[in-house]
């Protein structure tokens, strides 16, 4: 660490040493040191004000550590927005979930679902971290010169990691305003028909991981499979509505038919009724005449007489 013999340990390895020797019991201690980190074993040396230190980069276990704890706070936001998907009435209300589960997880500042819009724009369909008022009224430019329009463009994510120095794209208004430093960016939905982009920002520069990246493209999948849900659930209400309103017609149609069926019958059993009544009183008649009367067709066969 730069220390010579007869130099001066830190302070705190003297705190420590001091209290080793009069516990007479060896302790260890993790410490940082510039960018490593080293577990410290103290042991007492017995008759002797002195203990024996021995150090041990762990460095690359911490790393592990935290990415393993890393990839598990990602796993549980992902079981939990696929809980929310479940139970969520809208999609506006999962989408605001989401965003605060990203901005929660990743630790960030902000988060965001841009909606395209019919002219090539977007709308920033829900946030967090943005001021009042900015959600459901904001439109960012989609062309490639913003982050989103060009994270479109590459149908790739997009990683920021200081906007000052970015080449590819300018900054959006909404980014400066909020003095957002670092950005990822990924697609939401299919490369040929997406419905926007998913967004997490940060104030101060950072490097995103590979293992950022997949967890937003793993929301940003979730958040397009529950649209195409939602799409789909309300195209099949729309048909079931128009169903029901055809059966409907048809219904009235043979209600009416069948009305208009019934008063025919019942002209028609009134007509033969009447004819019936008139056939009888024919026959009636022509039984009481006393002369004999007979009746053929017109090719010649008797039909009757009295």
């Amino acid at each position: 660490w730069g220390i010579k013999v007869g130099d001066k340990m830190p302070s705190f390895i003297g705190n420590l040493t001091k209290r080793v020797i009069s516990r007479n019991n060896p302790e260890k201690k993790e410490v940082k040191v510039r960018n490593r980190f080293y577990l410290l074993s103290f042991y007492p040396l017995s008759g002797d004000e002195q203990v024996d230190v021995y150090g041990f980069d762990v460095t690359d276990q911490r790393k592990l550590k935290e990415k393993l704890r890393t990839k598990e706070a990602q796993s549980d936001a992902l079981h939990k927005m696929g809980t929310l998907a479940l139970r969520c009435e809208s999609l506006q209300a999962f989408m605001d979930q989401s965003v605060k589960l990203i901005v929660k997880t990743l630790k960030l500042e902000y988060s965001k679902i841009l909606e395209l819009q019919p002219d090539g724009g977007f709308l920033l369909r829900a946030g967090m971290g943005w001021k009042p008022g900015s959600v459901g009224k904001t439109v960012v430019p989609g062309d490639k010169n913003s982050q989103a329009g060009y994270t479109l463009y590459s149908k790739a994510p997009v990683i920021v990691r200081d906007i000052k120095t970015e080449e590819r794209f300018g900054s959006a208004d909404l980014l400066e305003e909020h003095e957002v430093a670092s950005g990822i960016s990924v697609v939401i939905g299919k490369m040929e028909k997406p419905y926007g982009v998913l967004g997490a920002h940060s104030k101060r520069p950072r490097k995103f991981t590979a293992e950022d990246t997949y967890f937003l493209n793993s929301v940003a999948f979730l958040i397009s499979e529950v649209i195409e849900r939602r799409r789909a659930e309300e195209e099949l209400r729309r048909y079931k509505e128009q169903l029901e309103e055809l059966v409907k017609e048809r219904t009235s149609a043979f209600v009416r038919a069948n009305e208009k069926l019934s008063q025919e019958i019942t002209g028609r059993k009134q007509t033969e009724k009447a004819l019936q009544n008139s056939v009888y009183f024919l026959e009636i008649l022509l039984d009481a005449i006393p002369a004999p009367v007979f009746y053929r067709d017109l090719e010649g066969f008797y039909q009757g007489c009295n």
